[in-house]
């Protein structure tokens, strides 16, 4: 027999999902009934009195959950894609507890069921700290910018994957989590203590200070630093944030578009800026050097304009280059400063004009998303080094307009959906109630700030539209699966977006029309707009 000791930090027993076994219990590798390991369909399997061991990918920690819970399993042990062993967020309808092992143990204990049975237990141990391979990194479960706009978000990062902090008491007092919820008071935390620190500054001069003190992320895999859009500035800096005597505005560029320049290699696009650099140190001068930081360039798309699989695993995005030294400097991102080398006197700001210019080494076809930070070094007189001000730019390598926000047909969406999420063959003998309804299922490939999904009759008038089909902002960032969604068609529809003034249709004949807010498109042009019309069907 072999056996594998689970061990795991200290869990409050109190916790409903705590992974704790006292006694070793039978460890099952799962398979779906469709044969896939990554269980994201129904389990035939009888796994009563077993824990699961299910690969993380292709659907939500609370989806595979529900699966081995109903097939009986006492707990469950997802296998990571990477090393790092975050812990899984479920929602309160999974009542079995549930662990995020690290990749390499996943696959140590499928080599031991393949000699074997397995057994795991997990006791409660006493509290201990440990060192995290991905610490200092991005995580990979951290949202993506750019906005539908190619604006900013985020403007920068703060730890929030494992975070021991405080918890209800009736469930522990403490546990580990991860999430916005974790790095959003260390933010808090940062700009309370740089009001108290310098009370001078007002809410716009807190956002420049805390922006351009942060410090750009380097990514392990390629030796360059992490795209500004998954870590912004980079990983907020307090101390340099209060010790700073420098303004930058704007604090960062977002290359919304694009000119082309006339070049000896042939057309080249550029972006011209102009940056506001104030020295705030009333007595003493300050000597400005600059410097170009380049960064990962990133696409979430394969080269058939559908969605990588990186998105739905929640994996890092592919990168270019795959390494720093794999392609000359020259076909990367290129910085053309003026003014960027002077003396900012007292008190005084001075302005420079940056151009730049877009990468030459990477095809528009593939969809590539570029950036990387310009870092002004400040010296005051007096001091022993100079201090860096970072402002991150992003980009976009081509014709943002062009990418489409509705993913492609050959992805399968939009389409009329029963309950259960299978697509309805023939909508023409498809009649709707109530009792009886169906959904329209949707994926957006790019973030977009208008959905709206109404109910249209045979007639062409649109009805009102069906619950759960309209957002304004609701859709804020780059692509994942948060952006795969349902809209029920039940035989209500609410006449205004907000969803506060329900009615019922009279019976006939309607079909459904999805319309979206292209990429930099203008809520009140219909041009701007893309649509998608479903087949007829009845309501009853």
């Amino acid at each position: 027999m072999h056996s594998t000791r689970v061990m795991h930090k200290w869990i409050p027993q109190g916790d409903p999902h705590a992974f704790v076994f006292e006694s070793a219990v039978p460890v099952a590798a799962v398979k779906d009934a469709t044969g896939s390991p990554l269980a994201c369909n129904p389990v035939l399997e009888n796994l009563t009195g077993k824990i699961a061991l299910v690969p993380r990918g292709n659907c939500t920690f609370t989806e595979k959950a529900m699966f081995m819970q109903k097939a009986g399993a006492v707990g469950v042990l997802f296998a990571n894609n990477d090393s790092d062993p975050i812990g899984p967020g479920l929602d309160n309808i999974v009542t079995i507890p549930c662990l995020l092992i690290s990749k390499d143990d996943g696959e140590f204990i499928l080599r031991g069921l393949a000699q074997g049975p397995v057994t795991a237990s997990a006791a409660v141990l006493p509290y201990d700290t440990f060192k995290t391979d991905t610490g200092g990194q991005m995580s990979p479960f951290s949202s993506y910018g750019p906005t539908p706009d190619l604006n900013f978000a985020p403007l920068v990062s703060a730890p929030g994957g494992d975070i021991w902090s405080t918890f209800p008491r009736a469930l522990g007092s403490y546990k580990s989590l991860s999430g916005t919820s974790m790095a959003t008071p260390y933010v808090a935390g940062a700009v309370a203590l740089l009001k108290q620190a310098r009370p001078d500054l007002d809410a716009t001069q807190i956002r420049q200070a805390l922006i351009a003190s942060a410090k750009p992320v380097t990514d392990p895999r390629t030796g360059q630093r992490t795209t500004p859009l998954a870590s912004g500035a980079g990983l907020l800096n307090i101390y340099d944030a209060v010790k700073t005597h420098a303004l930058i505005s704007p604090p960062f560029i977002a290359i919304n578009d694009t000119i082309y320049e006339a070049h000896p290699d042939g057309n080249v696009a550029i972006a011209e800026h102009t940056i506001t650099i104030t020295n705030m140190d009333t007595r003493r001068a300050a000597q400005l050097y600059t410097a170009h930081l380049l960064a990962n360039s990133v696409t979430m798309f394969q080269p058939n304009g559908l969605l990588s699989d990186a998105v739905f695993n929640q994996l890092p995005l592919d990168t270019w280059p795959p390494n720093k030294d794999d392609v000359p400097p020259s076909t990367q991102p290129q910085l053309m400063c003026i003014g960027c080398t002077q003396s900012i006197a007292p008190g005084a700001s001075v302005q420079v004009s940056v151009r730049i210019f877009r990468p030459t080494g990477l095809p528009e076809s593939e969809r590539w998303f570029y950036g990387g930070f310009l870092d002004f070094r400040l010296q005051w007189g007096g001091d022993a080094a100079a201090r860096s001000h970072t402002v991150p730019y992003i980009g976009y390598n081509g014709d943002y307009r062009k990418i489409g926000v509705l993913a492609p047909a050959s992805s399968g969406f939009p389409a009329l959906v029963d309950m259960d999420g299978n697509p309805i063959s023939n909508p023409a003998a498809l009649t709707v109630s109530a009792k009886k309804p169906a959904s329209i299922a949707y994926f957006l490939n790019m973030p977009t700030h208008e959905v709206a999904i109404s109910l249209v009759s045979a007639a062409g008038k649109a009805v009102g539209y069906l619950p759960g089909g309209c957002f304004s902002r609701g859709h804020r960032t780059l692509p994942s699966t948060a952006l795969s969604a349902l809209a029920t068609i039940n035989g209500t529809v609410s006449t205004d977006c907000a969803g506060t003034n329900f009615v019922n249709v009279a019976p006939g004949k309607y079909h459904v029309q999805l319309s979206v807010l292209g990429l930099f498109g203008n809520p009140n042009t219909a041009s701007d707009y893309e649509t998608w019309d479903s087949e007829l069907f009845s309501i009853a």
